[in-house]
């Protein structure tokens, strides 16, 4: 099961991001270079994928 949250603003999805113990993955969906790169720059996860979220489950080096 995958959580999806939405946030109206981008501060308000940084917070949110930012309120909770760092998460494992982030997946960033949109087409704003600004969003993105905001994204990138002000949370800390185990890893980001952007535009997509198939991209950690094809690595065969994972251990799971």
């Amino acid at each position: 099961m995958l959580p999806i949250i939405t946030q109206k603003k981008i501060e308000e999805a940084i917070n949110f991001i930012n309120s909770r113990p760092k998460p494992l993955v982030l997946y960033y969906f949109g087409t704003n270079k600004f969003h993105k790169n905001a994204i990138l720059e002000s949370t800390s996860s185990g890893g980001v994928c952007v535009n997509d979220c198939i991209f950690h489950l094809i690595n065969q080096e994972l251990p799971f």
